[in-house]
């Protein structure tokens, strides 16, 4: 009778007499059948009307106490129960509650249902990732991989991978990286000195020096990385599961990590490229002709050096930017870094330390003159190069309809490179004075307790 009238009343929009009825079959008849379905409807009611926390505890409750409860008719079976629970604990931001019974979930339904405890597992990473704990993300997605992969789905698998890799690449960088590579800018003081300059160029530049990052970590992180790779060319893309938009999603997903593992494949050549620095010690002074062929020489052989290396990174990155449905983000970071390649390959040149022989004794002038204004007849190529790179990468941001930081950074370099051509915009946003503020409101769950 209780039940019924319970049913009676949610059909109604009655739901406080209808919590109320529940709530009483449960307590008087706790061991019926029927106070079993209260516990599942009270979850359900109080998901309705967004009681969210309450809805999680029923149905936690629920799952607690019969574990192995199948679904019946207008019975939640447990571990849809669990699920749904979890659902709303994350959604009210309950992390800890979250995370405690999703564990408990994938404990108690790892072996009777794989594919869902892998899905309940992959889920928690979202959790970790908000919370910025890296060593808690670390862990995760190794235990995952070791015990669940194989049932989450290969384009997941790849994910994880990828996402890996990229905490193992973050944690080699013993500083703070600059748009994800690991070096140190210095900033130089904005006067002249007096005497021979020690660096070429103008005064006040800021000089960027690449750091070596833990070679142990970064090994882990290409491993992780090319395994990611050899999924996708194993065809990954044909393996993911399920149909319709979902489906849609997680091939976007995985496209979009794919083209991140090509990305970060291609960092370690980048880095390398910009620490390969101006040789030391080469001497340009036309009153020796011995070390002038000596200094030319070796100059020549960095110079082909330096090309080549960036011609086989740049080949790299062009092919991440040829990548389609969902690698927009890495697109636009690739065309971004062969800008960048160009105009560190123009600055090594341009703005050189000057040898300290050079700058002493004299005609300590005239011989750093000759030396900077020989490395800088090869840097004007380069940086109209740099130029074009830019150009390219505002226009397939555009075109692809995605805006970032490396967006910015083509933007920003563009406009202190060629002020007159592409002068810097900074676009200013007047604060809303249109919106009426909020001031209260009334909570419908409040009115179930009249």
């Amino acid at each position: 009778m209780l039940w019924n009238s319970g049913v009676c009343y949610q059909k109604g929009k009655s739901l406080g007499v209808a919590i109320r009825a529940f709530n009483r079959l449960r307590r008087d008849y706790a061991k019926t059948a029927a106070a079993k379905r209260a516990i599942a409807k009270l979850g359900y009611i109080f998901g309705k009307v967004a009681w969210y926390d309450r809805a999680a505890s029923h149905y936690v409750d629920y799952a607690n106490r019969f574990a192995g409860q199948p679904k019946g008719k207008g019975l939640a079976s447990a571990d849809e129960a669990l699920s749904t629970a979890v659902f709303y604990f994350r959604g009210i931001g309950d992390d800890r509650n979250a995370i405690r019974n999703t564990k408990r979930f994938v404990a108690r339904y790892g072996r009777t249902a794989p594919a869902r405890a892998a899905d309940a597992h992959y889920s928690l990473l979202a959790i970790y990732e908000k919370s910025g704990a890296r060593g808690e993300q670390v862990s995760h997605l190794r235990r995952y991989l070791r015990r669940h992969a194989k049932y989450g789905g290969v384009d997941r698998e790849l994910v994880a991978n990828v996402k890996l890799a990229m905490l193992y690449w973050r944690q080699s960088c013993p500083v703070r990286d600059v748009m994800g590579t690991c070096m140190r800018v210095v900033r130089t003081a904005t006067r002249a000195r007096k005497g021979p300059k020690k660096f070429c160029g103008p005064a006040g530049k800021p000089r960027r020096y690449v750091v070596a990052r833990t070679p142990g970590l970064v090994r882990l992180a290409r491993a992780r990385l090319r395994r990611a790779v050899g999924l996708w060319r194993g065809g990954a893309i044909n393996k993911v599961s399920g149909a319709g938009t979902r489906t849609n999603a997680r091939k976007a997903v995985m496209i979009k990590f794919y083209a991140a593992a090509r990305f970060l494949l291609n960092e370690v050549d980048y880095e390398r490229f910009v620490a390969l620095g101006v040789p030391a010690g080469l001497n340009f002074d036309p009153r020796r002709p011995a070390a002038l062929a000596r200094a030319r020489k070796r100059f020549a052989a960095w110079i082909v050096a330096k090309k080549k290396l960036l011609s086989r990174t740049a080949a790299g990155y062009h092919a991440v930017r040829r990548i389609r449905g969902g690698g927009a983000h890495y697109a636009i970071a690739s065309a971004t870094r062969i800008g960048q390649m160009f105009e560190n390959f123009a600055e090594a040149l341009f703005r050189a330390p000057v040898p300290r022989h050079l700058r002493r004794g004299a005609n300590a002038s005239e011989r750093v003159h000759a030396y900077c204004s020989e490395l800088s007849r090869e840097s004007i190529p380069l940086q109209t190069s740099s130029v074009k790179a830019y150009d390219y990468c505002l226009e397939l941001s555009t075109t692809r309809g995605w805006f970032s930081q490396y967006s910015r950074a083509c933007e920003r370099r563009l406009g202190e490179i060629r002020p007159t051509k592409y002068p810097s915009t900074v676009e200013m946003f007047a604060a809303a004075n249109r919106a009426a503020p909020v001031l209260t409101h009334e909570a419908s769950v409040m009115a179930l307790k009249r």
